[in-house]
């Protein structure tokens, strides 16, 4: 059975504008050795998969800094403080196509990379999106 390892330690490392940083000392519950870890605080975010009445799908273009590339994307972005999910999905789909839906709806959420990453990612359906 896999037990949960005890926090001995919490430091906050570094503050950024879109995610923290922190490193977590904890004690391993099978071997008792104590390791380090790494943890990046970010909000939560979410993709919104927008599916025209056509049944086609809106997709966008964008540049991103990670990849020095310009990707081709589903609209997504950060869940703001105090916005429900749906709501950045909305605001999102808007802000980044110019669509909006008839229907938002939540087809799931994921843990992005457990390892390191402490926030949710939401996946939507926005159903009867149309040009405003």
């Amino acid at each position: 059975m896999v037990e949960k390892w005890d926090k001995l330690d919490s430091k906050q490392l570094s503050d950024y504008r879109i995610f923290k940083s922190r490193q977590d000392t904890r004690r391993s519950p099978r071997t008792g050795e104590v390791h380090s870890f790494f943890v990046l605080e970010s909000p939560d975010w979410m993709n919104v998969v927008p599916l025209t009445p056509e049944g086609n799908v809106v997709f966008i273009h964008q540049f991103r800094h990670g990849t020095e590339s310009i990707m081709m994307e589903i609209p997504g972005g950060l869940v703001d403080p105090g916005e429900a999910p749906a709501e950045t999905a909305r605001r999102e789909l808007l802000e980044e196509t110019g669509y909006a839906a008839d229907k938002i709806v939540l087809i799931g959420t994921v843990s992005p990379n457990p390892a390191f990453l402490d926030n949710t990612c939401y996946t939507y359906l926005a159903i009867g999106a149309h040009k405003v």
